[in-house]
């Protein structure tokens, strides 16, 4: 698992986007990182910048972090902060939000992406 990182972001067009926190998680992500997970997204909501999550690295997940996520995506709504997960179709976590019967079996990770904000909203 990583620690947030601040920086210039460059778009589709070669444009330097306004700096943006990313925090890329890797490998499976249980309880044992939850608490440092938790960490992460609260030093990261606390900036003024955007916030991209990258979870194309992940292996597995569990519940706890699941939750983490939901109360990553629900406080930048609340906040009305720039909140962006990327990865999600290379993940496991649309699988587990089937498993959670957030999404049906036929979901896109769009679907993923849009459950995971709805159940945070």
């Amino acid at each position: 698992m990583a620690r947030p990182t601040s920086g210039k972001r460059r778009g589709a067009a070669g444009r330097t986007k306004p700096s943006a926190t990313a925090i890329a998680l890797e490998g499976e992500l249980g309880i044992r990182e939850a608490e440092q997970l938790r960490q992460n997204f609260i030093q990261a909501l606390s900036s003024n910048d955007p916030v991209q999550i990258n979870v194309a690295g992940v292996t597995a997940v569990d519940t706890s972090i699941v939750q983490i996520l939901l109360a990553a995506v629900r406080t930048a709504s609340r906040d009305g902060r720039d909140f962006d997960m990327v990865g999600l179709p290379e993940s496991p976590i649309p699988g587990f939000l089937i498993a959670l019967g957030l999404i049906s079996s036929d979901a896109t990770a769009e679907d993923a992406a849009d459950a995971l904000r709805n159940t945070a909203a």
